[in-house]
């Protein structure tokens, strides 16, 4: 006598939704790392001043952010997987006493429940890469934040106080210009 298989759902409620956030996030993250080579490109030379760690900051937040967005999608996938699991389970203990080990059916549900554990092991290792991920960006974000601090500390020195002067002379040329004729008119009349 055969027993009929309940029709076990394996696909994910919400798997269309897991894996259209998750290509966002793909393309947010494609964004910054062009972002991230258009300032590198940029402060080439002056990769260590405020103004390139300062912007580089900007970027590894909004990475670390996005980041986060991934690690929340899939926690929700795994609970989800972890959940179709928990059913197959008890729908192949339920019916599996009933069922000859080599019948059909028995192979079926025993098939459904393997997928449904490598499901859940598929987005269980997706979780914990972007966690992964995650404490590595925060780890660079911390570097960076350090490595500004070290700058503005830099910048308060003697090098720091000329570039400030350079800074202000470029932003009001004349005056700049004007003091350049007067530092000048002296090195005359003292010379």
């Amino acid at each position: 006598m055969s027993v009929p298989v309940a029709n076990l759902k394996l696909k994910l409620d919400g798997e269309a939704e897991y894996r259209a956030a998750l290509s966002s996030i793909d393309k947010s993250f494609k964004e910054l790392g062009s972002e991230m080579n258009l300032l590198s490109a940029k402060f080439a030379e002056n990769g260590d001043s405020v103004e390139a760690l300062s912007a580089k900051n900007d970027v590894l937040n909004r990475k670390v952010e996005t980041q986060q967005q991934r690690v929340d999608t899939l926690k929700k996938a795994v609970e989800e997987a972890k959940q179709i699991q928990e059913q197959a389970n008890k729908a192949f203990e339920g019916a599996a006493a009933a069922l000859d080990a080599g019948s059909d059916e028995y192979k079926t549900l025993a098939s459904q429940v393997q997928k449904a554990a490598d499901q859940t092991a598929v987005w269980q290792t997706k979780l914990n890469n972007a966690e992964a991920a995650l404490y590595g960006m925060k780890d660079a974000l911390d570097e960076n934040n350090e490595a500004i601090e070290k700058a503005q500390r830099k910048g308060t020195g003697l090098k720091g106080i000329f570039a400030n002067l350079k800074e202000s002379f470029a932003d009001s040329k004349g005056e700049a210009v004007g003091l350049g004729d007067a530092l000048g008119g002296v090195g005359r009349h003292g010379g």
